[in-house]
């Protein structure tokens, strides 16, 4: 009973905006990884870059100029980092620092994937997830 109520009060202690920017960095993180995965399957069983829709994912214009070898080690490490942003979401979800600090060390890697593999969701989600976590930086333990 005691441990229910303890997290009751930690729900009740996060910050709105630590909730905005965990939701941001999982739903990110997460949807990133679990969309990379088949991407990199695609990629090394048949050597080109994977289309939806008649929109190429991985293949942008930075990506195809260093080729198929190249981007595939890329969405491997993109998919490790987001993993991470999945991780600091898991952490800020429990308003715990490691989570912010975690957020702030994976923006730069996570800018260049958005860069190298054209991804314009970067352009909206990194500035909320950002802006989130600073408006609330002061509420995490």
């Amino acid at each position: 009973m005691f441990a229910l109520d303890t997290g009751r009060m930690a729900a009740q202690r996060r910050s709105p905006t630590i909730t905005t920017a965990s939701i941001l960095y999982l739903v990110v993180g997460l949807g990133t990884a679990a969309s990379e995965i088949p991407a990199i399957a695609y990629m090394v069983q048949n050597r080109t870059f994977p289309v939806v829709f008649g929109i190429p994912l991985m293949g942008s214009w930075f990506s195809e100029r260093l080729g198929i070898d190249f981007t595939i080690r890329a969405a491997i490490v993109f998919t490790v980092v987001s993993a991470l942003e999945a991780l600091a979401g898991y952490w800020l979800w429990k308003s715990d620092r490691r989570g912010g600090r975690l957020g702030l060390v994976l923006l730069p890697a996570a800018v260049f994937f958005w860069i190298l593999f054209e991804i314009p969701a970067g352009i909206i989600f990194g500035p909320a997830r950002i802006a989130a976590l600073a408006l609330g930086w002061k509420s995490l333990r």
